[in-house]
């Protein structure tokens, strides 16, 4: 029953995070309203797929979760070459490497996966440590990157509160371990929509 439960919210979270992009995407031009509507739509469905597949096949364990880490940036058409070009601008400052308007269905289909990884972590299904040990580069050198932040954490915060959630949660965890920061020029943590999240939570 539990299990079943949980399985309802994560549909009913997923079909209101789809009805929340479209109406944030009613607010802005054409353009831009059909990226978030179609990228948005197909990462929530993406996602939601991996996460009930996963749950399926019982294939939940700490080391199988390292194995679908690894199959999603395979599997997923351009977030190979989004990442390589984030990690490449947190050594040189180049235009070249700086995400763009055309990068956002990928970006969105990215942190949307992020979204379903942070439910694994709320449910316990999968700790920080584990994380930490296979995905810490992606994660962070994606979240501390300035033009991921102004083109789409910024300008939609309330869609992406889960990741907020899962950056504190791991940015603590790297601190109290000694870790350094990963590309720390633009760090999540000193956005000001990051600090508002953060401070809401915690009045």
């Amino acid at each position: 029953m539990r299990r079943k439960g949980r399985s309802q919210i994560i549909t009913i979270i997923s079909l209101i995070i789809v009805f929340i992009a479209l109406v944030v995407a009613y607010f802005f031009d054409a353009t831009n309203k059909m990226v978030t509507i179609t990228a948005t739509i197909t990462a929530v469905v993406g996602v939601f797929a991996v996460y009930i597949q996963i749950r399926k096949s019982k294939l939940i364990g700490q080391s199988s979760f390292t194995i679908e880490i690894s199959k999603y940036f395979y599997e997923v058409p351009g977030l190979a070459d989004l990442v390589h070009k984030l990690g490449r601008a947190s050594d040189v400052d180049d235009s070249e490497y700086v995400i763009k308007q055309k990068d956002k269905p990928v970006l969105i289909t990215y942190l949307n996966y992020i979204k379903t990884v942070a439910t694994l972590v709320e449910e316990k299904i999968v700790d920080v440590e584990t994380l930490n040990n296979v995905f810490a580069y992606e994660f962070f050198i994606v979240l501390n990157n300035k033009s991921v932040q102004q083109l789409e954490l910024e300008l939609f915060p309330e869609f992406y509160l889960e990741v907020f959630e899962l950056y504190l949660k791991w940015d603590k965890y790297r601190d109290k371990k000694g870790f350094e920061k990963i590309h720390g020029m633009n760090l999540l943590s000193d956005s000001s929509v990051y600090k508002k999240y953060i401070n809401k939570e915690n009045v």
